[in-house]
């Protein structure tokens, strides 16, 4: 009767043994497409892992302070360039005009908007001309990054026009 017992546990815990190791030999693989489509939805497609930078900007800086150089150095080249110009604006326009544009994988950037005012744009006609001329006046540029690849992104700066003293 022992050697029954004996029998009926060693087949009862080598049951157990093989039930606990069975699944990984049933387990299917993961197909990797799905592991990539899974990867992809993990990743903030929203955001950039580095903001475009100008050779004066550092490029191991935190992303607020690369972001905020870029957009200092846009807003400051093309401030500077519209002062170069003699404009005549007529006392009280205190108005700022918006730029929208775009760096794209190459470094290369381009207006994509302009807002203004109607009376802002009457009074300088040739405001659009002037902002894409100033665009070629800005220094090197490198695209943003996202997972070591460059990505085109999109910003917009607002520039003030005070009336000529």
């Amino acid at each position: 009767m022992e050697i029954i017992w004996k029998t009926v546990r060693f087949f009862c815990g080598l049951l157990l043994l093989a039930s606990l190791f069975s699944c990984e030999y049933f387990k299917k693989a993961e197909d990797p497409e799905a592991i990539a489509n899974k990867v992809l939805q993990e990743i903030d497609w929203n955001a950039v892992d580095t903001y475009p930078l100008f050779d004066h900007c550092e490029e191991l800086a935190e992303k607020p302070a690369q972001k905020r150089c870029f957009v200092e150095t846009v807003r400051n080249t093309l401030d500077q360039q519209l002062k170069k110009q003699l404009f005549v604006v007529a006392d009280g326009t205190n108005e700022a005009i918006n730029v929208a544009f775009e760096v794209d994988t190459l470094g290369n950037i381009q207006i994509t908007g302009i807002q203004s005012s109607s009376a802002l744009r009457a009074q300088l006609p040739t405001l659009d001309s002037l902002l894409h001329q100033s665009l070629d006046s800005l220094p090197r540029l490198f695209p943003a990054l996202k997972r070591n690849q460059p990505v085109a992104t999109i910003f917009s700066v607002d520039i003030a026009v005070n009336p000529s003293p």
